[in-house]
């Protein structure tokens, strides 16, 4: 079965049947570092934006 590696849902979902079910087809600590990863990608962009629309006075 391939793993659609690309999709955050993934490694979320995967690191929940490792918390409740105790397997999950990845490391638990590669699905945290994909996902923190993730979040700061999304978070800093967001952040400057914010920052430069106060500036404009939006």
């Amino acid at each position: 079965m391939e793993i659609p590696t690309t999709r955050q849902l993934t490694y979320a979902q995967d690191l929940m049947n490792f918390a409740v079910l105790g397997d999950g087809l990845l490391d638990p600590w590669l699905d945290l570092g994909v996902l923190l990863l993730t979040a700061v990608l999304f978070l800093l962009p967001s952040v400057k934006l914010h920052q430069r629309a106060r500036v404009l006075g939006y």
